[in-house]
């Protein structure tokens, strides 16, 4: 889950950055197993092999204007693997196509969009 580690104006950002958590579908408890720490990641989208410890799991687009990935090792833990550009001002928006081998992320407003090799 990603949370506002920054007060953009309409939220006060008091989180961590990425909790990668365990949901029990059977008592719909939410247990936290990790977090990373790293600046608003605001939009989150798994990777079509995210059982895949060695490819890309997550992508994220953050408040620097990038777009990172990371992969979610068996216990949860995640770990960056590459971080790129957004191309424009605020990406928030980010979609891994069903293949699983591009990323593209957008802006709130803005009029630019991204692409980005998933490296698998």
């Amino acid at each position: 889950m990603g949370s506002f580690t920054i007060d953009p104006g309409w939220v006060q950002g008091k989180g961590l950055g990425i909790g990668s958590d365990h949901l029990n579908t059977k008592t719909a408890a939410l247990v936290l197993l990790s977090t990373i720490e790293t600046d608003n990641p605001s939009f989150l989208a798994l990777h079509p092999s995210a059982d895949s410890i060695t490819r890309p799991a997550i992508q994220r687009v953050e408040s620097d204007d990038s777009a990172s990935a990371f992969t979610i090792a068996e216990d949860g833990t995640l770990n960056l693997i590459n971080q790129q550009p957004s191309h424009g001002a605020a990406p928030c928006f980010v979609s891994v196509e069903p293949h699983g081998q591009f990323s593209a992320a957008t802006g709130s407003g803005a009029q630019h969009v991204s692409s980005h090799p998933s490296g698998n």
